[in-house]
């Protein structure tokens, strides 16, 4: 299923709030905004933390890089969040959104690839390429 065809479901777990807004942007650059269900049955949230999108837009390129970094170095998730609260006394980052953008990395350095052919090809390409004789590819799916 393509990204732009998945339906999230973006209510509330905890309070199963109705509340739906739909917003369009069209190739012109043009928005559409269309309120489908404008009432909630809670408060606003008291804390931006609350909110995932809002978490990650806390983190600055340079951070992204960092984190980068240190899950290629192979730093734990523990590891990664403790640096980011060294960094800032307050840290809105939560371990979920670490394991997510993990994902992303792992999905970007795989490009497309199986786990397994991406693990062939990095052994095919490191020093350690001897260690693999005798091996065959079945392309057949």
């Amino acid at each position: 299923m393509k990204q732009s065809q998945h339906q999230r479901r973006t209510n509330s777990r905890a309070n199963e709030c109705k509340f739906k807004i739909q917003i369009k942007l069209y190739e012109a650059g043009d928005w559409e905004v269309e309120i489908c269900h404008e009432e909630h049955n809670h408060q606003p949230s008291q804390d931006f933390r609350a909110h995932p999108t809002h978490r990650r837009a806390a983190l600055t390129d340079a951070d992204k890089e960092i984190i980068t970094h240190l899950y290629e170095a192979g730093a734990s998730t523990r590891v990664v969040r403790s640096v980011l609260q060294e960094k800032y006394e307050f840290c809105s980052v939560i371990s979920h959104d670490l394991y997510n953008f993990l994902v992303v990395i792992i999905a970007r350095k795989l490009q497309e690839q199986s786990s397994v052919q991406a693990l062939i090809d990095e052994i095919e390409t490191s020093q350690q390429s001897e260690i693999i004789s005798d091996r065959q590819i079945d392309n057949e799916k």
